[in-house]
């Protein structure tokens, strides 16, 4: 949010087209609308996923750095944020991990090739909308994670048969490639169903 943010009433506005000035209540910024009759204020949160939650802004930074750090145990995060309720800690990783799964769904990558090893994994994916807490969408998810970039891809899969992986592998992980997947029983028909000539240009999946 800047100093040039408009104002929602429009009738209201400043004879530039602006509202512009910010102010600091309890420690937060606020947008402030400085036209004589509207004195309209909005916070520094909305529009954002901060807007929604009671934290301060600054524990939320702070929780978001340990979660990406691989830091965030419930004992860190406790002391560390100052957040006491663990029904808190365990939503804003789950919408943390979220935010990340939207951005590798939405930009999937090519990964893996001579050299490197891929991993790969499916998993149901429950979304939750702004770290509320409330399921919106269930689904599953097929994905990777090249072991030596730590590049991954990510695609929402309505079917989980073999065709359906071995074609997302075509798409997404380079010839040469050894892959490993902890779920062995549920790609080995990989190994022995339609389309074993193809995979076989990827050093065929192993179990970990």
């Amino acid at each position: 949010m800047t100093p040039q943010t408009g104002c929602d009433r429009s009738r209201y506005r400043s004879p530039n087209g602006q509202c512009n000035n910010l102010k600091i209540p309890s420690m937060e910024y606020q947008w402030c609308c400085r036209e004589k009759n509207c004195k309209l204020t909005r916070s520094i949160r909305d529009g954002t996923f901060f807007s929604n939650s009671k934290l301060e802004i600054q524990q939320i930074l702070d929780l978001m750095y340990f979660w990406a750090h691989s830091l965030d145990t419930h004992h860190v995060l406790h002391r560390q944020c100052g957040l006491g309720s663990e029904w808190t800690i365990v939503d804003w990783k789950n919408f943390l991990r979220d935010i990340c799964a939207e951005y590798f769904l939405r930009h999937p990558a090519m990964i893996g090739g001579v050299g490197h090893v891929v991993e790969i994994d499916e998993s149901s994916w429950t979304k939750r909308k702004f770290n509320r807490g409330r399921v919106v969408q269930n689904q599953w998810v097929f994905g990777g994670i090249d072991r030596d970039t730590r590049e991954c891809f990510a695609v929402l899969v309505e079917r989980r048969d073999a065709a359906t992986l071995l074609q997302i592998i075509q798409q997404y992980i380079r010839p040469g490639t050894p892959i490993f997947s902890d779920e062995w029983r549920a790609y080995n028909t990989l190994q022995r169903g339609p389309g074993n000539e193809t995979l076989e240009r990827y050093n065929n999946l192993r179990e970990q």
